[in-house]
C-alpha cells in the first residue's frame, strides 16, 4: 500500500506534525456539489492533497457473564494536518523536509501521481538525489461515489468521494477492526481517513 496517498493506512499521517504555508494550494469558495458519478469529466485535471484528518474511535465492550448484556466505553481522537506534510523519514537524519502530493486525472482513465520533496524555503530538495519530483502513474475507476486507484504494484483501497465541487473534493476511507472476546471483553476500533483535494493549475512534475 502506498505511503503517500493513504496516510491513515500506512505510516505518514501518524508522523505528520509540522505545518507550513502551501504556495501551491488554491483557496476557492465552495460551489454547487457535483455528482461525480454523473459527470466523470469533472474530476479531470490537476489536484493537490490539501489536508488530511485521521479519526480513531475505540469502543471497549464488556459482556455481562450472566445476562449477556454489553456495556461500552468509547474514546475518540483525531489528528489534522495540512500540506506540505512533514516527512519524518529516518534517512533525513533530522533534516527538515516536507512533501507535496498531486494527482492528475486524465480523460482516458489514467492518472499521474506527483510527489515532491521541498525544504523549509519551499524549494525542491535533492536530498534523495534526482528522484524528486517523483512521477508515477496508473489507472482509476469511478463507480457511483467511489474511486479505485490502481498502480499495478500498488492497488489502493476503494475510497468514497464526498463533497465534490468544481474546486475541491474529499476522499474518505473507513476501516473497522473487531478483536476476539477475551474474559468477556472485546473492542471495536473504527478508523476514518479524510483527505481533501483542491484543484490547481499544475504540478511540480510538469515542466
Amino acid at each position: 500500500m502506498n505511503k503517500y496517498l493513504f496516510l491513515l493506512v500506512v505510516t505518514l499521517l501518524f508522523s505528520i506534525g509540522c505545518e507550513k504555508d502551501n504556495p501551491d494550494t488554491i483557496n476557492n469558495d465552495e460551489t454547487t456539489q457535483i455528482p461525480v458519478s454523473d459527470y466523470p469529466e469533472s474530476i479531470l485535471g490537476h489536484w493537490v492533497l490539501d489536508s488530511t484528518e485521521d479519526i480513531e474511535i475505540i469502543d471497549d465492550i464488556e459482556i455481562d457473564p450472566i445476562y449477556g448484556t454489553e456495556t461500552s466505553t468509547t474514546t475518540e481522537g483525531s489528528e489534522f494536518n495540512q500540506s506540505p506534510f512533514f516527512d519524518n523519514n529516518p534517512m533525513t537524519f533530522g533534516l527538515e523536509l516536507y512533501f507535496t502530493y498531486h494527482l492528475t486525472f486524465k480523460y482516458d482513465g489514467t492518472f499521474d501521481r506527483c510527489v515532491n520533496h521541498i525544504d523549509s524555503n519551499n524549494n525542491t530538495s535533492n536530498y534523495f538525489g534526482d528522484m524528486y519530483p517523483k512521477l508515477t502513474n496508473g489507472s482509476y475507476y469511478l463507480n457511483n461515489t467511489t474511486i479505485l486507484l490502481d498502480m499495478k504494484e500498488d492497488q489502493e483501497p476503494i475510497l468514497n468521494i464526498t463533497e465534490f465541487t468544481d474546486s475541491s473534493f474529499t476522499l474518505e476511507f473507513v476501516s473497522i477492526d473487531t478483536t476476539d472476546v477475551i474474559n468477556n471483553n472485546y473492542s471495536i476500533t473504527t478508523r476514518k481517513l479524510i483527505e481533501k483535494m483542491v484543484k490547481v493549475d499544475g504540478t511540480p512534475c510538469i515542466n
